[in-house]
């Protein structure tokens, strides 16, 4: 693990601390590089006031908490430094705290505010010839524009970031990409097409060594699983993703994946009751992990699902509690297709109610 500079013998000279910075920030890149997020977490939290004090450190820091799923962590590291940084020779750096300052914005459902940094990110790492900034930048562009429904948007802006991380040879970026695409197949409707773009992003992952990108393709595989109605293929893929990500201590993502797994435990043939409890168990889980990481979309998603569990359980109350917290979260983020499913689950449930029916 990388040290601190204030360990080192030499801190006390101007060139000796210079020196222990970059070797610092080095250790902590080859970290990033293999994505031990946590292991980089550690080494930077050794010197945070360093840290705070230096663009490039600064950034990483705030890309740990953010690959952790802890983005109102991040964000209220970032966002304070913005200004501080601003007028720093290393442009480069600053335009990555506002990228990231996005990234972290969009997770906590400000989509507005993640839009402008995303866009400002954008058109700052374009005028200083930043490729692979400017990549990272139309990848979250994109995600707003998913998020937002605008699907053919979405897959201009991957399409468009695609030929920046081979320019730098980013393969993980790459492969991020593909993955993104996939997962915007999926929010539309084109599995087939969905599952192709999965295959080369596992492809890229295996060579690259990245068991995150390899945990959000079974991820996403499951979802396509789920929603073709192999349901117990979806569970193990799911279950797969889970415990990869409870290893690297991703909450969010980890909510994620048991949200998939407990919609294909509810979806699971044979007793309907007892399918449903079982259900219940894994998205209570899901939900408290999805709350812990303050991610508001992976949250909301996660509450619909429990809420379809409560409701064949006929816990109506806690069915309604759900929904209406999702409903909210879908709204912040402008998520028009969300919130119309949402809108129509409550209808549906107020008209159940009256009728007294279980079926949902």
């Amino acid at each position: 693990m990388a040290t601190p500079p204030e360990t080192l013998s030499a801190v006390d000279r101007p060139t000796g601390r210079a020196l222990a910075m970059a070797t610092w920030l080095a250790d902590v890149e080859a970290l990033t590089a293999r994505a031990a997020w946590p292991e980089a977490r550690a080494s930077l939290e050794r010197d945070l006031d360093a840290v705070g004090a230096t663009a490039e450190l600064c950034a990483l820091y705030g890309e740990c908490l953010l690959r952790l799923g802890q983005p109102a962590d991040a964000l209220a590291w970032l966002e304070p430094r913005l200004h501080g940084f601003g007028g720093s020779a290393n442009r480069r750096a600053f335009v990555r705290i506002v990228n990231l300052s996005g990234a972290a914005a969009f997770e906590l459902g400000r989509i507005d505010e993640a839009a402008f940094f995303f866009e400002l990110a954008r058109e700052r790492a374009v005028a200083m010839g930043d490729h692979l900034t400017g990549a990272r930048a139309l990848n979250n562009l994109a995600l707003v524009a998913s998020t937002r429904g605008q699907w053919s948007t979405a897959l201009q802006y991957y399409q468009q970031a695609i030929p920046s991380y081979e320019r730098v040879g980013s393969v993980r970026g790459v492969a991020e990409s593909y993955h993104n695409i996939a997962a915007t197949l999926i929010e539309s409707g084109d599995l087939s097409e969905a599952e192709e773009w999965h295959r080369r992003a596992m492809e890229l992952a295996r060579d690259n060594g990245n068991d995150r990108l390899r945990a959000f393709i079974l991820a996403g595989r499951a979802e396509v699983r789920l929603r073709q109605r192999d349901v117990e293929m979806a569970r193990v893929l799911g279950t797969q993703a889970a415990r990869v990500f409870d290893t690297l201590e991703d909450r969010s993502s980890q909510a994620h994946a048991l949200g998939v797994v407990g919609q294909a435990e509810l979806s699971a043939p044979g007793d309907e009751g007892a399918a449903a409890r079982r259900a219940l168990e894994t998205l209570t889980t899901a939900v408290a992990l999805a709350r812990q990481s303050g991610v508001v979309r992976v949250l909301a998603d996660c509450l619909v699902a429990h809420a379809r569990a409560a409701r064949v359980t006929g816990d109506r109350t806690t069915a309604k509690t759900d929904l209406t917290e999702a409903l909210s979260g879908f709204q912040s983020l402008g998520a028009g297709d969300r919130v119309t499913l949402v809108n129509g689950l409550l209808a549906e449930l107020a008209a159940d109610e009256s009728r007294g029916r279980r079926e949902w």
